[in-house]
């Protein structure tokens, strides 16, 4: 009989979870199917002149949605982890005696910890298809997967047949001005037209700034020289009037230093006027005149001096360009004639002396070689 059977094992525990195996590679996308040829284009008809803008006709319905493609072949399943270790077998009990009654089953032992994962079996024949059960609920959509290299086209489906033209919507917004297109060929030239009416003026621009100023240019050639003009019409008479005259002295005089000289004789006076044995020439017209004086003085004798200075005075001022003198060294014994000269401007009416400027008293002779002689002069001719 056999023995009884002991008691079960404590189950060992489960082995770990293998690896998830990697993903398969994806499938091949399908070939890209050959492109049809191109109809003729037909000949563009006359453009008719543009129709009012119709109605917005109705939106058509939504066509069929076209079938799913084929599913992509399932990607190799990936390797299963390596099953836990098998728990040990209980003792088996002795075959000899009748099998006695079957004990109470004992209490369950402990679960033993679990076996090494053993190695995977062979594939068993796969089952029928079983009827497909209802479909579940809708899972949670799971995170996209990234996206698979695109397949290749397909070969393009025949045209279908153009629908009839729908009634012309209307014009919708404007949209983005395009990139220009290449230039075209110039056309060729078109007859020339004649010119039409000239237009009106416009109105005159706002003048400009002012630019800046140029650099001066390079000083061009001198020109050749003009003919001589014609000689010019004959000025009106100036009112020029000759203005001159002439006053001396003959007779002894002493001249103390400071005193102007008595005139005892005119001479030609045009223009001016002197009272005989006075000092004052008279001159009418105001102008500049050209003056000029004698003095005859005696260096030996009573009275006499060695050294003599005199100038012309107008109205009691003295001319600074009249002044002259005259010297002569000690024991020299002779009678001298000073000279002296300038041009003096007088105002009209004025009164004209010979003045003794220097610090001597001079005398003038009346007689040398046994002739009566002028020892004193004085002249104004008008010069402007």
């Amino acid at each position: 009989m056999p023995g009884v059977t002991g008691a079960t094992g404590a189950t060992g525990h489960h082995g770990h979870k293998g690896d998830t195996g990697a993903t398969g590679p994806r499938g091949y996308d399908g070939y890209t199917g050959a492109t049809g040829a191109t109809g003729m284009t037909g000949a563009t008809g006359t453009t008719g002149a543009t129709g009012q803008t119709g109605v917005t006709g109705m939106t058509g319905s939504t066509g069929m949605t076209g079938m799913a493609g084929s599913m992509g072949a399932t990607g190799a399943t990936g390797a299963t982890g390596m099953t836990g270790a098998t728990g040990s077998t209980g003792a088996t009990g002795d075959p000899g005696g009748p099998t006695g009654p079957t004990g109470g089953t004992g209490a369950t032992g402990a679960t033993g910890a679990t076996g090494a994962t053993g190695g995977t079996g062979s594939t068993g024949t796969t089952g029928a298809t079983g009827d497909t059960g209802a479909t579940g609920d809708e899972g949670a959509t799971g995170a996209t997967g990234p996206t698979g290299s695109t397949g290749m086209t397909g070969i393009t489906g025949a045209t279908g047949a153009t629908g009839m033209t729908g009634i012309t919507g209307a014009t919708g917004d404007e949209g983005p001005t395009g990139a220009t297109g290449a230039t075209g060929s110039t056309g060729s030239t078109g007859p020339t037209r004649s010119t039409g009416a000239t237009g009106a003026t416009g109105d005159e621009g706002t003048t400009g700034a002012t630019g800046a100023t140029g650099g001066v240019g390079a000083t061009g050639a001198t020109g050749a020289t003009g003919a001589t003009g014609g000689t010019g019409a004959t000025g009106a008479t100036g009112s020029f009037a000759p203005t001159y005259g002439q006053i001396y002295n003959n007779t002894a005089r002493k001249i103390d230093s400071g005193d102007s000289i008595i005139f005892n004789n005119n001479g030609i006076l045009v223009g001016m006027t002197h009272i005989v044995n006075s000092t004052d020439l008279i001159v009418t017209t105001a102008g500049d005149y050209n003056v000029v004086y004698e003095v005859l003085t005696r260096t030996y004798g009573v009275d006499s001096s060695l050294n003599s200075a005199y100038a012309v005075f107008v109205n009691g001022v003295v001319q600074p360009t009249t002044q002259y003198g005259i010297h002569a060294d000690e024991g020299i014994s002779l009678d001298r004639l000073m000279t002296g000269s300038a041009i003096v401007t007088v105002p009209a009416m004025g009164i004209v002396t010979l003045r003794n400027v220097g610090v001597s008293d001079d005398i003038l002779p009346d007689n040398v070689d046994g002739v009566t002689v002028i020892n004193a002069s004085l002249r104004l001719i008008k010069l402007s």
